[in-house]
Formats: C-alpha cells, sequence, structure tokens
C-alpha cells in the first residue's frame, strides 16, 4: 500500500467519500490533493501531519505505513518528532528575533549531525531510512540557512 492508498483509506474512513469534499474541507485545490491519493505528487511530514489531523490518522502510517515496527517505530518516531519539534522552534526564535541567522545555521548543522549518527541504523533497514530522509526534510524546510 502506498502513501497515496493510505491517505485514500483515511480520508474514506473519515467520512469524507470524495476527494473534493476533502480537499475543500482542507482548504487546498482539489487537484493538489488527487495528486497526493493518486501518488503524482509524495507529500512531506507536515503535510502528512495536516492530513491525519484532519482525517484522524496517525502521520508515521500516512507516510510509512506499518513497515516499522519493533524498536525502530519508536526511536523512529522519535527522531521525527523530535526534528520537527526542533524546527518549530528554531523557526519560531529566529522569526521573534532571538536567534540570529548565524545562530540558526548553528542548530541547522547541529541537527543534521545528530541525523548522520544515525545513518548507519538507516542502512540497515528501509523503512528506518525513511524515517531519517524525512526527518532531514523537516529539518532542511525549516532550519535551512537563509530559509
Amino acid at each position: 500500500m502506498t502513501p497515496g492508498d493510505r491517505l485514500r483509506a483515511a480520508r474514506l474512513n473519515a467520512g469524507y467519500k470524495s476527494a473534493a469534499k476533502a480537499a475543500a474541507a482542507l482548504g487546498m485545490t482539489e487537484s493538489a490533493y488527487r495528486s497526493h491519493e493518486n501518488g503524482t505528487n509524495g507529500f512531506t511530514a507536515e503535510q502528512a501531519e495536516r492530513y491525519a489531523a484532519a482525517f484522524g490518522a496517525d502521520a508515521g502510517w500516512l507516510l510509512f505505513g506499518d513497515e516499522l515496527s519493533g524498536p525502530e517505530i519508536t526511536t523512529g518516531a522519535v527522531a521525527l518528532s523530535s526534528s520537527a519539534i526542533l524546527a518549530a522552534l528554531v523557526q519560531s526564535l529566529h522569526d521573534k528575533g532571538v536567534l540570529s541567522g548565524e545562530e540558526t545555521v548553528e542548530i541547522y548543522e547541529q541537527a543534521l549531525l545528530l541525523l548522520e549518527m544515525q545513518q548507519a541504523k538507516a542502512d540497515e533497514n528501509p523503512a528506518y531510512g525513511q524515517v531519517v530522509a524525512t526527518a532531514r526534510e523537516l529539518i532542511e524546510q525549516h532550519l535551512r540557512p537563509g530559509g
């Protein structure tokens, strides 16, 4: 089952009989939503969180399905949620002028270094590798120098 298949299942389970109604409820175009459901375009961790909240689903499941189990799911969930929290916090502090651009770049580099330390585990387990890649994407979206 692909992420798009899981998104469709979550939508239907939430009672949205059409992609058009779901897109309208989410405040997005039907074509953008459909491209996620049909797999034309993937969706980010941030978008998965939005879909999960709207459809009463789990963002991790939308992105990865049941591929992660046991200790890997716990470690992966911690890595992903920690990355999301870090990105949001640093962005907020930067926007408020508490952190300078240089300090934001330093945090960005440290966050990526921490993810690199997880790379060996990611290389051994493709599903965990997806979590690390998603965490990296999330950090890069929010903490990219000049971003």
